[in-house]
């Protein structure tokens, strides 16, 4: 007598076709009909930190469903009570690993399609996002914001001429940044003034295109001395300046603090910039 497996295999249930597995929107079933289906985004969102998931997801025995940041952020405990983070919730992570989409930035020029769950990385390194114009009003969004800033707010920059690593930048108290074009064509930095100091400023250098290679920030030295006493202590401090797109929502994490003596009578400071990358 033959032995027959304790194992069965597995097998469609009944009127499912086997060689069509694909959710794919574009598929059409034997019907002819296309079968496309909508969700809502406010449906695929984290019920704690209410953004898109990530590539992880849990959930408690409840099923409540969050990313893997947000377990660690609420200790493992979910809002009602129960411990999350050690149950996948793969189901709704295989769902939206198949979801994909065109990139946000095409009409800049991306050609990427990208996962639900993998846009977010995507976007945020993607060579096709647009820059916004960081001077208050000016509604600029685009690829050659090195461009626009010369052409249309040209007094308010400063050109690093020449084979010059090093540059001095009068800033002052009113002012909340100063723009450097660089001598590639395609580079800028914006020195910025922050006022959320007691005391003083806070000042601190940004790059605003293009990203540089490897995501790595251009390193940088900054320096200011007291106009009016040659004998004080020379400030400085260095560093990588992170890349940025857009000014609004961006905090400093690093910054030189200028106090107010160092501040000449007409509130300006001369403020020298060391580009250490070879730039």
């Amino acid at each position: 007598m033959e032995t027959q497996s304790a194992k069965k295999a597995r097998t469609p249930p009944p009127n499912v076709p086997q060689e069509e597995e694909s959710t794919n929107a574009s598929n059409m079933p034997r019907g002819g009909t296309s079968q496309e289906y909508t969700v809502e985004a406010d449906g695929l969102g984290c019920e704690i930190c209410f953004e898109p998931f990530d590539d992880q997801i849990f959930m408690c025995k409840n099923g409540h469903p969050a990313c893997g940041t947000c377990c660690i952020r609420m200790d493992r405990l979910c809002f009602c009570t129960d411990p999350i983070g050690d149950i996948r919730c793969r189901p709704l992570e295989k769902i939206l690993a198949a979801m994909t989409r065109p990139c946000a930035y095409v009409t800049y020029g991306c050609k990427e399609i990208v996962s639900y769950s993998g846009r977010r990385s995507h976007e945020k390194v993607c060579p096709f996002a647009p820059y916004h114009c960081p001077f208050d009003g000016c509604t600029y969004q685009g690829l050659e914001v090195y461009t626009h800033i010369r052409d249309r707010h040209a007094p308010s920059a400063v050109i690093v001429r020449g084979g010059s690593q090093r540059l001095d930048v009068t800033l002052e108290k009113k002012t909340p940044f100063r723009v450097l074009l660089h001598r590639d064509g395609a580079s800028v930095f914006l020195l910025l003034n922050g006022g959320d100091v007691l005391c003083g400023r806070s000042l601190s250098l940004v790059c605003m295109g293009p990203r540089p290679t490897g995501n790595a920030g251009v390193k940088y030295k900054m320096e200011v001395k007291r106009r009016s006493d040659p004998d004080a202590p020379v400030l400085w401090s260095s560093g990588a300046a992170p890349f940025v797109r857009r000014l609004k929502d961006f905090h400093a994490k690093g910054f030189l603090f200028v106090p107010d003596s160092y501040w000449d009578s007409y509130d300006s400071v001369s403020v020298t910039v060391h580009l250490t990358d070879g730039w």
